[in-house]
């Protein structure tokens, strides 16, 4: 009788310390799909924006989008590992967050790039025109942006520019250019 209730108790011990690792474990990942809703009522959002065109309002979305996923990266990282399915599948919610950020950006840039003066951007550019000034500045343009940079890209490839956005004469320049061939 003796050896049954030690076993009964050391059940009981074991089983307090799995509902409070459940409840543990059911607290960060409810969080989470808390956080995660709220990323997809953004998404939503920013369909209708687009759908209206009203890309200040897109772009709004895009950096709430942004914020809020950085919560859920704090949570995820900081208690997720406790349920490890939990974990990875929040992680990889966490990268398709942030791509659709990024695809969503670049919806924005495409439309309205003035919204981004002042903030680095990384986008696809073909210029329709280079010119190589004196000063050894070459300008890039293609319709209302010009990238300004010190190399001569080779003809006809599509580009990937990374640089600052500024406004001046109301033309889009980007300045601080990393320039790549894709």
């Amino acid at each position: 009788m003796a050896s049954f209730n030690a076993w009964a108790s050391k059940i009981k011990i074991w089983l307090s310390f799995f509902a409070i690792y459940l409840s543990i474990a059911g607290l960060s990942s409810f969080s989470m799909f808390i956080i995660e809703e709220s990323i997809q009522c953004v998404q939503f959002g920013t369909w209708q924006a687009i759908s209206a065109q009203d890309w200040p309002l897109v772009k709004k979305g895009a950096v709430l989008m942004k914020s809020i996923n950085k919560s859920l990266k704090a949570v995820n990282y900081s208690t997720g590992w406790i349920n490890p399915l939990s974990f990875l599948s929040y992680y990889d919610y966490m990268l398709a967050s942030d791509y659709y950020v990024e695809a969503l950006n670049a919806n924005i840039f495409a439309n309205d790039p003035g919204l981004f003066a002042g903030e680095v951007v990384s986008f696809k550019f073909s210029p329709d025109e280079i010119e190589n000034r004196a000063d050894g500045q070459v300008v890039l343009r293609n319709r209302n942006i010009e990238v300004m940079t010190n190399i001569t890209p080779p003809d006809g490839l599509p580009l990937r520019v990374t640089g600052r956005v500024t406004r001046a004469k109301g033309k889009i320049v980007v300045t601080e250019a990393i320039i790549k061939t894709e």
